[in-house]
């Protein structure tokens, strides 16, 4: 029985390392630093407004994509041309399940620019699973590589 309750308890353990390993994989370094060389603009920001603008899809069933736009406020720029205390848009796609209070909160987001053909003006597009929350963590390895890459 004894044997039985350690065996339980190392699969316990190992689970929850494995798991807590690969969640803190997506806020490394290296994920991070592949999402801010991928983008035109890296920020801080706290969400003011989300608002579904289009959808895609299947909408009865639930199924299908919702775009969202999304209102913030920079609290701090890490790369292109973002200022502090600017309010910037842009664009999120979700699932047509996905609960856009999500969006909300202070987060880190890597956006792509764009043009959208039919309005005629450049876009801002959140690129595919890169948001992060703005924790202590993040924030200080987004100055890392902000720093790293103005050569300092």
């Amino acid at each position: 029985m004894k044997h039985l309750f350690v065996a339980v308890c190392a699969v316990v353990c190992l689970t929850i390392g494995c798991t807590s390993g690969s969640k803190n994989e997506y806020y490394s370094y290296d994920y991070l630093k592949n999402d801010f060389d991928q983008v035109a603009i890296v920020a801080s920001v706290t969400v003011q407004d989300v608002a579904a603008v289009d959808s895609m899809g299947p909408s009865t069933s639930g199924a299908g994509y919702v775009r969202y736009r999304i209102r913030c406020r920079v609290i701090e720029p890490f790369k292109g041309e973002a200022k502090a205390d600017e309010t910037i848009v842009y664009y999120s796609v979700a699932e047509g399940d996905y609960n856009p209070a999500n969006y909300r909160g202070a987060k880190v987001v890597f956006l792509n620019k764009g043009f959208d053909k039919r309005k005629k003006e450049s876009v801002l597009s959140e690129l595919e699973n890169s948001t992060r929350p703005a924790t202590k963590e993040v924030l200080n390895t987004m100055k890392k590589i902000k720093s790293e890459a103005q050569g300092k």
